[in-house]
């Protein structure tokens, strides 16, 4: 994708307006480790049980980022966000995830490729 024509706020307000994204803030921390005034705003894709059951995860995604999950959610509004954690995790959803995915039709070979994820919980 060019992201020189990509619209990013039009791409965001849509993930936000969808329950994709949210928003929220963490603390900036500058070059030498210090902390830098207050704290930013940042973007993160709900994760909620696509790797482990009772987590309410959550990934940071950045500006280079959005516009693959932005592709991804549009191709499959059901699918597309949990294909995209699955990528930047490094690793297949839980069983049961790929499972529904599998009968959705929206498992990839992207997907495939993955590892199967840690064998742990969130916590």
């Amino acid at each position: 994708m060019n992201n020189d024509f990509f619209d990013f706020e039009r791409a965001l307000a849509e993930l936000l307006q969808d329950a994709v994204v949210f928003v929220n803030c963490r603390d900036y921390v500058d070059l030498d480790g210090s902390a830098a005034q207050d704290p930013t705003l940042v973007i993160f894709v709900i994760a909620n049980d696509i790797f482990y059951w009772a987590c309410a995860d959550a990934m940071s995604v950045t500006t280079s980022e959005l516009p693959d999950l932005y592709e991804r959610w549009k191709a499959d509004p059901t699918w597309g966000s949990v294909e995209w954690c699955c990528l930047k995790a490094g690793m297949r959803p839980q069983t049961p995830m790929e499972k529904a995915m599998r009968e959705a039709g929206a498992w990839s070979d992207a997907l495939e490729a993955l590892p199967e994820r840690a064998p742990k919980g969130c916590g």
